[in-house]
């Protein structure tokens, strides 16, 4: 029985599955350039904001603020909980802690396992400055 081989989107997504979520340094740059090829292929904006996170890594948040801002006008995007913690991230990294908060407020409205929304309250009521606290 020969190997199978894989193309399209499946052979570019098993190289991202099997690395760690904090790759080598040097492993960095081939996985922009997978998630580039990947994009290319799937048009997803998804696969942009990956490719931001992984930008991040080795170009920084500013960087990847830039990258991620290239697909905020999807539609797609609008109630997706990943994009708005993602960017809330981002934004908290770059010094951004209003506009972060905001971003976290989103994600939180849009989560709705328990879990995930504790996770972002907690990332959100770390972030310095006034916080928003009902009257």
């Amino acid at each position: 029985m020969r190997p199978r081989r894989w193309s399209g989107a499946p052979a570019l997504e098993a190289p991202l599955a099997g690395i760690s979520s904090k790759p080598p340094c040097s492993q960095r740059t081939s996985v922009v350039q997978l998630y580039d090829a990947l994009s290319a292929l799937t048009g997803s904006p998804v696969i942009a904001i990956n490719r931001a996170l992984a930008l991040a890594e080795f170009k920084g948040a500013g960087r990847a603020l830039e990258a991620i801002e290239a697909v905020a006008a999807d539609a797609r995007l609008a109630e997706y909980q990943p994009y708005w913690a993602a960017r809330a991230e981002l934004l908290a990294k770059t010094g951004a802690h209003s506009e972060a908060r905001r971003a976290y407020e989103i994600a939180i409205g849009l989560e709705r396992d328990p879990a995930v929304r504790r996770f972002l309250e907690r990332r959100q009521s770390a972030l310095p400055g006034p916080r928003n606290v009902p009257c």
